[in-house]
């Protein structure tokens, strides 16, 4: 029933067929010719840390930093290497320089290799970018320093992941110097159909105001994706990383997305916000997922994911996180109160971009009335709608509501896709045998338990064993190091971030110690103790022993860590302290 097969992702697809035209009929790149013509020598250096007292001019036109921000950067670093004086021999900043360039001192007194088995990248690429501040140093490392540096010099920094923005796109974002012509036309395009629909009535016309924009003809050579039958992760925040959907789809899931982002980090050049746009190359189906409320700054993400020209499959607007931070600044579920915003940005989104426009959306912010929306958003241009099975006010509170989601479904003229509570293939069964849904998405049931795409698949309940899911954990820990670093830094993220799935993924019971099957999400079973002692340390609600299950593959936490889950719901013990 589920289609586990999907073409390939093509990783040479820049995105860039469909360049804006400038008025001589040459393509033009959405970076204005000012910028793109500056060498990057030319951009202005990284401040040093006796550098600070900057004015806005310098600092990228973002005003001066905070307090708080200067405090954090000018903190002793001097127990951390420079990475630039041990790569190349030298550093920029010279004496300036906050850390360490005393490289036999640093090793001496500062360097850890303490942690278990061996170099994950390493193992991988036969080389560790990281070299001496290497946690897994001992294994490639020799006494007086030396490090396969010629190797290094070969093999790109992350191999296995795309999707690296150019720096040329940082400094045109920092600079306000996008091209936004083709994101000005759009904008009118909309504004336009908008005040005829005032006047009269009458439909967008998507694909003319499409060749009207780009100035070629419209003959929709988008890709296409066809979702039906298709197992899809949803896109979470936090837990839903790069490493976490790796797993993912090693255990069968078909489509991916990425973490939400939001649009104004994406415009202000916040490297940490792009990263959440980086993508695996072992995900076929692969999407970005942007919170944006205003029509004009989702037009100007387009143009700066055009001119980084991303490897996406899909680009998703999300219409449904609850959180009161993001609803406030109407993003998220709040563009559900918001009905002509919302339709505006579907109409932008399938006017400016290259790939299909899908929306995340909830049934409503206090009641069902989604299905009055989705007419509108098929005839704007949207390929699909993914939908969460509850209101806005119900957070994630009461059972989702799969019937009306059916029903909202027969009747839509776009593809719809089930998202909420789904936890074993009965359910799935029982949602899918009927007409309506073209496919599923799993959420929280990935956390809980990421082999549920194979169970899906292959209809069953898997009595995965302890040391099985414990080989999942250490499968993220490789996935995370490579991603992040194998540094102190990189594996204190890594540790974090597995902290976190821990605070879902202990609430699995394994289907041995079940009397009735099968286990659905909201019911929460009492404490139990398993098979052996590793399947009871995995079932611990103490966030003391996730701490340890991280130290297990990761090494030693630091003495002053501290761990308080992000979702605390989910967490009956909040706080550990190593």
């Amino acid at each position: 029933m589920i289609d586990g097969s999907a073409a390939p992702a093509d990783s040479n697809d820049s995105g860039t067929a469909d360049l804006p035209l400038a008025s001589d009929g040459s393509e033009q790149s959405p970076i204005s010719p000012a910028h793109a013509s500056a060498s990057p020598a030319a951009a202005a250096p990284p401040l040093a840390a006796a550098n600070l007292e900057t004015t806005s001019k310098t600092n990228g036109g973002f005003g001066k930093r905070t307090k708080a921000m200067r405090k954090a950067m000018v903190k002793d670093r001097s127990n951390q290497v420079c990475v630039l004086f041990v790569g190349r021999g030298s550093c920029r900043f010279g004496d300036k320089c906050n850390r360490s360039h005393d490289l036999a001192k640093w090793m001496a007194e500062h360097r850890r290799d303490d942690a278990p088995g061996s170099c994950p990248l390493f193992e991988a690429y036969g080389f560790c970018r990281f070299g001496l501040t290497c946690r897994w140093g001992r294994g490639h490392v020799e006494d007086d320093g030396v490090t396969n540096k010629n190797l290094a010099a070969q093999v790109d920094a992350f191999p296995d992941e795309c999707n690296e923005v150019p720096l040329k796109v940082f400094h045109a974002l920092r600079r306000r110097k996008l091209d936004l012509r083709r994101a000005k036309a759009a904008q009118a395009e909309v504004k336009a159909a908008a005040a005829a629909a005032e006047t009269g009535p009458g439909e967008f016309d998507f694909p003319a105001a499409r060749a009207k924009v780009t100035g070629l003809p419209f003959d929709d050579v988008r890709k296409r994706i066809d979702f039906s039958n298709k197992l899809y992760l949803a896109p979470l925040t936090t837990v839903g990383n790069l490493p976490f959907r790796k797993v993912a789809v090693d255990m069968g899931a078909d489509v991916t997305c990425g973490e939400m982002a939001i649009a104004s980090s994406l415009l202000q050049g916040r490297r940490t916000e792009w990263s959440l746009l980086r993508r695996h190359k072992a995900e076929s189906i692969f999407g970005v997922q942007i919170a944006s409320g205003y029509v004009d700054q989702f037009a100007k993400v387009c143009t700066a994911m055009r001119a980084a020209e991303l490897n996406v499959d899909f680009v998703d607007i999300n219409a449904c996180c609850p959180l009161d931070m993001v609803v406030n600044k109407v993003m998220g579920s709040g563009l559900l109160a918001r009905r002509k915003r919302i339709i505006s940005l579907a109409r932008v989104g399938a006017t400016m971009l290259d790939v299909p426009l899908t929306f995340k959306l909830r049934l409503g912010m206090d009641e069902p009335m989604v299905h009055t929306l989705l007419p509108e958003l098929a005839a704007a241009g949207v390929a699909a709608v993914s939908i969460h099975g509850r209101t806005r006010a119900q957070r994630y509170t009461q059972q989702a509501s799969w019937d009306y989601m059916i029903e909202t479904a027969k009747a839509a003229d776009l593809p719809v896709i089930g998202n909420g509570d789904l936890y074993s293939y009965e359910e799935l069964d029982a949602y899918m045998n009927q007409p309506g849904l073209t496919s599923v998405m799993v959420g929280r049931g990935a956390l809980i338990k990421p082999w549920i795409f194979t169970e899906l698949k292959e209809r069953r309940h898997w009595d995965i064993s302890s040391s099985e899911r414990f080989d999942i954990l250490r499968s993220f820990a490789n996935e995370g190091l490579k991603h992040w670093g194998s540094d102190s830094q990189g594996v204190e993220t890594t540790r974090r971030y597995m902290l976190e799935w821990l605070s879902f993924l202990y609430r699995y019971v394994p289907v041995g110690c079940l009397e009735v099957l099968p286990q659905h999400m909201a019911l929460r079973p009492p404490a139990f103790v398993g098979r052996n002692e590793l399947e009871t340390l995995l079932a611990s609600d103490n966030a003391a022993d996730w701490v340890r299950i991280t130290e297990m593959l990761l090494g030693p936490a630091p003495a002053s860590f501290t761990f308080v889950p992000k979702h605390k719901s989910n967490a009956w013990s909040t706080t550990a302290n190593a």
